[in-house]
């Protein structure tokens, strides 16, 4: 793990469009408020970290453009709409980066962003005008989701009210602007902790994950069909302690032979080694790599990678902003 010299990248749309791309190459924010590509705002330096020799973001709220609040990067992005994006909880990626999600709970709503170069956030992005808002009370305030193999359904875990994992099918891939409904399959998993905070799926969807706050413990549970809550799903009887205090989210490796998890307590980000892929009663290693995002993020709820694991985006409902590392 390099400590030092970790590359950040975010990304602001100001009002009417206007692109701030935060330029951590030279340590400047460029301003540009059309397609010519022309610098015409006035850049702000970042703020420089001598003794850790790296760049972060001056985190200054932008003027507010929808409902008068301080705006976020997200948030602005969806200033024109009706519910803009606050209270971020959740990432997902689509397969080939052009495209990712995340899910605001003050508005129970999905949001769909585009991205002009795969995972990167230096590039143009922009809020698709596509959003899935849930439909029910009983999935309102939803707090996890993760995208089968091929965007065709989600998941998203309930607030701990309901201790519910809902599936939900998508008629094109990855695509919110197309049919997005609740196939009725759900499956309770606050019988193993009360708290149930996030979920997350081996590679063929044939084991689902859950971590919760009551017991600070990962749970694995079996489908006879992959991504697919209709069949028989149980609780294997398999859980491990996760080694993270209060942990907003799991998320594996795209091998399954690591785990990273964190949450809002600390807001570092922890790595874990599996001896056997996604298999929890393997023997189980803290690295003692972590990666502290307090700076950029001081209420962490998920961390996404792009399909290498080169790159690590970071979410939550302080900054409203995807944060990437390199």
């Amino acid at each position: 793990r390099n400590t030092n010299n970790i590359a950040l990248n975010s990304f602001r749309i100001a009002v009417n469009g206007g692109l701030t791309v935060q330029n951590m190459v030279d340590g400047v924010s460029d301003v540009f408020t059309d397609e010519t590509g022309i610098n015409t705002g006035a850049s702000i330096n970042e703020s420089y970290d001598a003794t850790g020799d790296f760049y972060s973001p001056l985190l200054t709220q932008l003027t507010p453009v929808y409902s008068g609040e301080n705006s976020g990067d997200l948030k602005t992005l969806t200033a024109g709409a009706a519910t803009p994006v606050t209270d971020v909880y959740a990432l997902e990626w689509n397969n080939d980066g052009l495209k990712f999600f995340v899910i605001s709970t003050y508005w129970s709503c999905i949001y769909e962003f585009t991205v002009s170069v795969a995972y990167d956030l230096s590039s143009t992005v922009a809020y698709s005008g596509n959003l899935y808002r849930f439909q029910t009370p009983a999935s309102a305030n939803c707090v996890s989701m993760r995208f089968n193999a091929d965007g065709t359904k989600f998941f998203l875990l309930g607030p701990s009210s309901t201790g519910q994992v809902y599936e939900m099918t998508v008629s094109t891939g990855f695509d919110l602007s197309s049919t997005v409904a609740a196939s009725g399959n759900t499956f309770y998993v606050k019988g193993q902790d009360s708290n149930p905070t996030g979920i997350e799926f081996n590679a063929d969807g044939t084991r689902m994950f859950m971590v919760g706050q009551t017991a600070d413990t990962i749970y694995e549970y079996s489908l006879s069909v992959g991504w697919d809550l209709g069949s028989t799903v149980a609780y294997t009887g398999n859980s491990l302690v996760l080694g993270v205090s209060n942990p907003d989210f799991l998320r594996f490796s795209g091998d399954g032979l690591k785990y990273f998890s964190g949450g809002n307590n600390q807001d570092i980000i922890y790595e874990f080694t599996l001896s056997v892929a996604y298999d929890i009663t393997s023997t189980v290693t803290n690295t003692g790599n972590s990666i502290d995002v307090t700076a950029q993020e001081a209420s962490l709820r998920d961390v996404a990678f792009n399909s290498a694991g080169t790159k690590m985006y970071a979410v939550g409902i302080t900054a409203d902003t995807v944060f990437e590392y390199d």
